[in-house]
């Protein structure tokens, strides 16, 4: 699916003070998230929590261990819910909704000033929301990308752009998660998109000549290019062969080249290219990808310049 620029790196909300107003790995969800946004946003909400908590639970136990008997009165149950209404508030900025529930009911219940709670109770209460807080931020995951693939992720599209002009939603989606795919260290799955890319600029070829063929391949248009380039002579080409003479006379090694890349990676199953295997190190896809980019920004290239002649 293609994806707006605006989307793919949207500007954090702030507010008057420079401080993020929602969680940025929620604000960009499935975008790259810097440790710095990540540290900056998180520690401080943290930290309020971490310590508001701590400093309620303190307070009960001191309590609790002068007088067994000791009782929260409602004075105290009120200070207790703004300090909860503090956490619960700063545990949504986060994403610790399920804190932030479980916070919400205690609220409700000492709220219900009919009930008088002990103040080992509440402790108990208090500490068992710092669990779920513990719980909740084990299931929240990061995947770190090393800053040199960063660029693929962010900017998937950098470098494709006369391709994507001119091919436009044949292949941006193919290319982003090719991009993206390899950033992650998903090699096969990279070369999989890739491959979907140069299969889209492999049947523009075969429009070009007209090729007879009801389902063109990477095998048929290879040899039809070879035919055309290398086996007959010029004047002897159809109209449209000579036409799109030099076109095919650049990308034709390309194509030659990508198939010796992937060679014994892929297999041709009912004229598609497919994949005999998983593992594909991080070598062979790159080769792949700027084999690929470099055969589709070519055709792309030298079609534009045959349709302005």
């Amino acid at each position: 699916m293609q994806q707006s620029p605006q989307l793919l790196n949207p500007v954090l909300q702030k507010d008057g003070l420079g401080s993020f107003i929602n969680a940025p790995w929620l604000e960009r969800i499935f975008c790259l998230v810097s440790w710095w946004d990540v540290e900056k946003f998180g520690a401080e909400h943290f930290y309020i929590i971490a310590s508001a908590l701590q400093a309620m639970v303190d307070n009960l136990e001191r309590r609790r261990e002068l007088s067994a008997d000791e009782v929260v009165k409602e004075n105290e149950a009120k200070g207790l819910l703004e300090e909860l209404r503090i956490i619960r508030d700063h545990c949504e900025k986060i994403g610790l909704y399920v804190a932030a529930d479980t916070g919400e009911d205690l609220s409700r219940e000492l709220g219900d000033f009919s009930f008088q709670w002990a103040t080992g109770e509440v402790a108990k209460r208090l500490t068992e929301l710092t669990r779920v807080i513990q719980r909740e931020m084990k299931r929240t995951l990061f995947l770190h990308i090393p800053t040199e693939y960063a660029k693929w992720y962010q900017t998937p599209l950098e470098g494709w752009e006369t391709v994507t002009d001119r091919f436009g939603g044949r292949v941006i989606g193919d290319i982003e998660e090719a991009s993206k795919c390899f950033a992650c260290d998903r090699y096969a799955a990279a070369v999989f998109h890739i491959m979907r890319v140069a299969e889209a600029g492999v049947l523009a070829v075969g429009e070009c000549v007209n090729i007879n063929d009801p389902k063109p391949s990477w095998h048929s248009v290879i040899g039809r290019l070879r035919n055309i380039t290398q086996e007959r002579k010029y004047p002897d080409l159809s109209p449209d062969e000579k036409k799109y003479f030099r076109v095919l006379e650049q990308v034709f090694p390309l194509m030659l080249g990508m198939q010796k890349a992937w060679r014994d990676k892929v297999t041709h199953v009912a004229n598609r290219l497919i994949l005999e295997t998983g593992e594909i190190q991080s070598y062979v896809a790159e080769d792949i990808i700027i084999a690929s980019r470099a055969f589709m920004r070519t055709l792309a290239l030298e079609l534009n310049e045959v349709e302005k002649a």
